[in-house]
């Protein structure tokens, strides 16, 4: 078993040893979050401002563009092709530029180059200034990056497009810009298209072969996070990510290039440039973490070795007493804080424990010897705070036992008095029980007779729940056929309705006929001799229309009647179809009731039955309490014997006085 204090010195060193880990490990977390985060935003926005570089760059030669465009020289239809060139040239040279060209109307081109197919051409004839792809020149076989702009007749800008004007910067133009963006020894930047297409690199090789990440991760997994970044560039996004290449953890900061068409500008870093301080820091405080576990567990072991000896002494007594010894001397302490007054209350303990077992074996010696008229010594004074429920429980089982004994001398006395009474009891208990026995055989016969007619009953409650149930079979198919008539009743009013539409249609046409009869003659009439055939055909014609409306108005009339004599014979079989239904719901609750009277009758007989078992069960009882009867009486005279010696035992003890 560990000793208290090593327990206290392993408890603290344990106890700094952890604080120190999770003070490191937060800290370590802390910084490790710290630099990624500044990173991600160091390479974002170094991102940002490559991209807005690249943009001012594209943005000065887009400019010089659209400053030649205004140039009337370019415009006008004096110069030459070969003095627009010239001065085409001119412009170059001064902003550095590769080559350009003057471009006519009709796509011919100053340097005699046709360009009419050329889309940035076409863009241009539209007003519109382009920057395009990188590209392989077809008149050179260079890389090259051409800005167009539009040519604006006699150099007023936004009137006129008459031609376009282009420049094409260094071949080395993009690639110089992403080469000047140096975050570090490890750092680079690239630019990409659309596509994915690399068209700006420190390698220009890579440029030429139109390097495709997202190609190359289709075969190569190991590029599968560069993809997918690439993936988010190309969707113009600004952002970060991590990826390996070539077995180098590696950070990518991106951003689009405004005023392109796609481009998107990218700055990677390595991790570990990054990354070194943090695992320096980690290194740092694993040393102060192990220096301080040491120094912590030297102080902790000399602390807990002036606590826990005196604390060990004092246990070791106290153990000592558990095992019996009341004699052995306490310890001394000369400290003057806890472990002081431990060992003062290690000496009470002692002390008076031996003081309160010895009073209690005193007090339990004369109870043995049968005397219960004893007291404590010094109850007191012996018994202090919780340990007085130990001189309570002595007196307690004292009293109890002088009560118990005292009352089982009341009770020998009882018993021998009423065991004489028991035996005089179960003799006229026997006598009673043979009388017992004779009622209970006329009883069973008795409910013989009754379960006889129960089963009569319950035979003729079957037979009528039968007749019932063929009843309302009856009574059901009645009530169907009653919903059918009525189901009908209800059609030939829906028909009747239906021919009284109908009736109405005709009666509509024969007026209009009527119209139309009375207007042709009136139109005959004015028409004059030649009409008058016409007319008589009209005039019967309305004749017709007139008896068509009689007719049709007398049909009305006895459909009405039918109509009405069909709701009188719907509602009579309504009335009928209700009654017949109200039957069928009486002869079933006529049905409920018998089957209830049937069930009820099959439950009477059964527990009749059961009476008739009990009866019997009741009969053995009987005969078992008469023999019984008759053994309570031997046993009785066997208990007086035994009280009379109780009471001698009893004598031996000397009871104290309440």
């Amino acid at each position: 078993m560990k000793s208290i204090s090593k327990k206290m010195t392993l408890f603290t060193v344990m106890l700094v040893v952890i604080s120190l880990l999770v003070a490191t490990f937060a800290s370590v977390a802390i910084i490790y979050t710290t630099t990624k985060s500044l990173t991600e935003q160091t390479l974002t926005e170094t991102a940002t401002v490559a991209a807005d570089r690249v943009t001012w760059e594209l943005k000065a030669i887009q400019n010089v563009a659209i400053q030649a465009g205004c140039n009337p020289k370019l415009s006008s239809p004096i110069y030459t092709n070969s003095q627009k060139q010239r001065e085409v040239d001119t412009i170059a040279a001064n902003f550095g530029l590769d080559r350009g060209a003057s471009i006519d109307y009709e796509g011919h081109g100053s340097n005699g180059i046709e360009y009419a197919d050329r889309e940035y051409y076409k863009a241009a004839m539209e007003g519109k200034t382009t920057i395009t792809e990188p590209m392989i020149g077809r008149s050179n076989g260079k890389l090259s990056v051409i800005i167009a702009a539009p040519i604006w007749k006699n150099g007023e800008l936004n009137t006129e497009v008459v031609g376009c004007v282009y420049f094409v910067p260094d071949e080395e133009f993009l690639n110089d810009v992403v080469r000047a963006i140096k975050v570090n020894e490890n750092g680079a930047a690239y630019i990409i298209d659309k596509n994915g297409n690399t068209i700006a690199d420190i390698d220009m090789q890579l440029v030429r072969d139109g390097e495709n990440i997202q190609k190359i991760a289709e075969e190569d997994t190991n590029y599968t996070a560069l993809a997918q970044a690439h993936e988010k560039m190309e969707a113009g996004e600004t952002g970060f990510a991590e990826y390996v290449s070539g077995g180098i953890s590696k950070y990518i900061g991106y951003a689009p290039i405004s005023g392109t068409n796609g481009w998107s500008i990218a700055v990677t870093v390595h991790s570990d440039d990054y990354m070194v301080h943090c695992f320096r820091g980690l290194i740092i405080l694993a040393i102060i973490c192990a220096a301080s576990a040491v120094a912590g567990g030297i102080i902790a072991g000399i602390i807990s070795r002036k606590i826990g000896k005196p604390i060990r002494l004092c246990a070791e007594r106290i153990e000592k007493l558990s095992e019996g010894d009341l004699t052995s001397p306490v310890p001394m302490v000369k400290s003057h804080d806890e472990v002081k007054i431990l060992a003062k209350s290690a000496a009470k303990v002692v002390n008076e424990q031996n003081a309160m077992i010895s009073d209690i074996g005193n007090i339990l010696s004369n109870m043995a010897q049968g005397n219960f008229d004893v007291h404590s010594n010094d109850a007191d004074n012996t018994y202090r705070g919780d340990y007085k429920v130990l001189i309570e429980s002595v007196r307690n089982i004292n009293r109890r036992l002088n009560d118990t004994l005292s009352q089982i001398s009341i009770a020998g006395d009882q018993v021998s008095s009423g065991s004489e009474q028991v035996s005089a009891g179960a003799q006229s208990l026997a006598q009673g029980a043979t009388e017992q026995a004779a009622s209970v055989e006329e009883l069973a016969a008795t409910i013989q007779n009754i379960n006889a007619h129960i089963s009569a009953t319950s035979q003729d409650c079957q037979k009528g729940r039968q007749l019932v149930d063929e009843t309302a079979e009856y009574i059901g198919a009645a009530n169907e056929k009653m919903q059918n008539l009525t189901a009908a009743m209800q059609e030939i009013n829906d028909a009747s309705t239906e021919i009284g539409k109908i009736i109405q249609t005709i009666e509509d046409i024969a007026f209009q006929t009527n119209i139309l009869a009375l207007n042709a003659a009136v139109e005959a009439a004015r028409v004059g001799e030649a009409g008058k055939g016409f007319a008589v055909v009209a005039d019967e014609v309305r004749n017709l229309a007139g008896k068509s409306a009689d007719a049709a108005h007398d049909t009305t009339v006895l459909i009405e009647r039918a109509v009405a004599a069909v709701e009188n014979g719907n509602n009579i079989t309504n009335e009928t179809a209700q009654a017949v239904s109200e039957v069928e719901a009486r002869s079933g609750g006529v049905s409920d009731i018998v089957n209830k009277i049937a069930a009820a009758s099959l439950e009477q007989s059964d527990m009749v039955k059961q009476v008739n078992i009990g009866v019997e069960q009741i009969s053995n009882v009987v005969q078992t309490n008469s023999a019984t009867a008759e053994e309570s009486a031997a046993a009785s005279q066997e208990l007086s014997a035994q009280a009379q010696t109780l009471q001698k035992l009893v004598s031996r003890f000397t009871f104290r006085e309440e």
